[in-house]
């Protein structure tokens, strides 16, 4: 299902939506951030057109005002579909205004390169945190279901990533000085949530680039995890969800820990000192570091085999050395 034909009643689709699917079904660590916010908050709905996105923008609609927020939609147009690409902007734009929402939409810039998926990632991220800072939003949500979760493990395990990359999508993710991410679907299946529009004919924009398998995240879905359930006695779907929880309290664990080993690395200190980080766990000194370069805007100069080299020189212990850092040095004394 790619377009509507003739003039859709998306108020009475939202309403219908909700009455199949029942209230109560966002995500649990969702709601109650949600409810524990001080005022009423907005919330910038991340909406690109596919079936999860609308699903979501439909659903919490007809709970905002149960769920106390106050409903926003962004859209960001790649542009790298020709005329597929406006026509999913103009999709969700009409459906935002048959809604009553007020609506964004960003465009990539001519001579912008966002022909790699994490080009168009890092372009998208850009322009929602913007429109969240103009207007007030203090989250932003995203459609990611469930079965998202399985396929971002297994790409990431192939780079090689410890607990803190592996409890990705969260449901709830909160970045220093910006809105909180949000993921009210990440307890709902792609299948169900499928089925549920195709029941009320509700319509979604299909980007006819998922099924290209020269995608890492498509062959994934296409070929990898299907065989998964044909190789096991178990669903991996249900598996991987529950791993990335009990990943996200052994991360959260770690993070106290090291805060509360080397608080300084966490507040902006120019210096460490060295003999404390050796005696670090590597998990911890892995998280003090990171904290630490992160402070100064320099963790984009370090690769997984950059940091790898970074604690394996603070652990020498020589007596003076340099590490390049992009164009800065860290400076290692003894």
């Amino acid at each position: 299902m790619s377009k509507c034909e003739k003039p859709f009643d998306w108020l009475l689709a939202s309403r219908e939506l909700l009455r199949r699917m029942g209230e109560g079904r966002v995500h649990s660590e969702v709601l109650g951030t949600l409810q524990s916010a001080p005022v009423r908050p907005s919330l910038l709905v991340a909406c690109s057109g596919g079936a999860d996105s609308i699903f979501m923008l439909c659903w919490l609609h007809a709970q905002a005002s149960a769920l106390n927020v106050n409903l926003l939609v962004a859209h960001y147009n790649h542009r790298w579909r020709g005329g597929a690409s406006d026509e999913d902007a103009a999709f969700v734009r009409s459906a935002a205004a048959a809604l009553q929402l007020g609506y964004f939409e960003g465009r990539r810039p001519d001579g912008e390169d966002a022909f790699t998926e994490t080009a168009a990632r890092s372009l998208r991220l850009n322009f929602l945190r913007a429109v969240a800072k103009e207007h007030g939003c203090d989250f932003i949500a995203y459609g990611h279901q469930l079965d998202d979760i399985l396929e971002t493990q297994l790409q990431r395990l192939a780079r090689g990533c410890g607990s803190e990359g592996l409890a990705a999508p969260r449901p709830v993710a909160r970045f220093e000085g910006k809105p909180t991410h949000l993921r009210p679907l990440l307890n709902l299946r792609a299948g169900d949530i499928r089925m549920a529009l195709r029941s009320l004919a509700i319509p979604w924009r299909e980007d006819a680039s998922n099924s290209d398998t020269g995608i890492s995240r498509n062959a994934l879905r296409a070929k990898v995890i299907p065989s998964f359930f044909d190789a096991l006695d178990r669903d991996p779907i249900v598996g991987a969800a529950r791993s990335r929880q009990l990943l996200e309290e052994d991360a959260a664990a770690l993070d106290r820990l090291a805060r509360e080993a080397v608080p300084q690395a966490f507040s902006g200190a120019g210096e460490l000192d060295r003999s404390a980080l050796c005696n670090l766990p590597s998990a911890l000194l892995r998280r003090v570091l990171s904290a630490w370069l992160s402070g100064y805007g320099l963790m984009p100069h370090f690769g997984p085999a950059a940091l790898d080299r970074l604690i394996g020189q603070c652990r020498q212990g020589l007596s003076t050395d340099r590490f390049s850092a992009g164009p800065f040095f860290i400076r290692l004394t003894k």
